[in-house]
């Protein structure tokens, strides 16, 4: 007797199991204008596509993906690398990468 699994049955399982562990992106609205915003994004001189995201606010963990609103365009990065300070508390850096 043999069993044979079906590919597509057990990846939509698995994924709807994933389903219940994502979280909403967080979203960040980017105005260069706006000196009150909590936050700074850096471009990686040489890497095309990541950025330096650094927060005082919510903090997120790794592989978490944040969308950025800029100027009405939304871009969606993943959190690659992530530091969290000491002080203040609530403040943290990511390097992030475009999805």
């Amino acid at each position: 007797m043999s069993v044979a699994l079906n590919p597509k049955h057990q990846s939509s399982a698995l994924q709807n199991f994933l389903k219940q562990f994502r979280r909403p992106l967080k979203t960040f609205h980017h105005n260069p204008d706006d000196a009150q915003q909590g936050f700074a994004i850096d471009s990686i001189e040489g890497k095309p596509g990541f950025i330096h995201l650094t927060v005082h606010g919510q903090r997120v963990t790794l592989g978490e993906s944040i969308e950025i609103e800029q100027s009405g365009q939304y871009l969606t990065y993943q959190v690659d690398d992530i530091e969290y300070y000491s002080e203040p508390s609530d403040m943290w850096m990511a390097v992030m990468h475009k999805i």
